[in-house]
């Protein structure tokens, strides 16, 4: 029988990758810290919509408060032009981002080989 060496875990593959990743990743660090924060200011501004359903039920339409239902939908148009703000600009960021380092792995290959 021949003595077949297991396949090393998960976690050591990842563990002998990582100075790859970290070679590819790290001249990109200021790209992925603004796709960071335009990913989180995203996502808060997808929470506006259920907080303000729960304005809306509560305060305008519970307690008669009418006076807030201008604010209430400003809001949520503001929160809606800056999602779509973000990730649009999200997408265009990193896709650019993912084509040049696409471009570069392949001019490595191209001068490897």
């Amino acid at each position: 029988m021949e003595n077949k060496k297991p396949p090393p875990l998960t976690s050591e593959r990842f563990k002998a990758l990582l100075p790859d990743v970290w070679a590819l990743v790290k001249p990109r660090r200021g790209i992925l810290l603004i796709g960071f924060v335009l990913m989180a200011i995203n996502r808060v501004c997808g929470l506006v919509l259920p907080f303000s359903t729960k304005m809306l039920i509560d305060d305008v339409i519970g307690k008669k408060r009418t006076d807030l239902l201008m604010p209430l939908v400003l809001g949520v148009i503001a929160a809606t032009l800056i999602q779509g703000a973000t990730s649009f600009s999200l997408t265009q960021l990193l896709s650019k981002a993912a084509h040049r380092l696409i471009a570069e792995l392949r001019r490595k290959v191209q001068a490897h080989i």
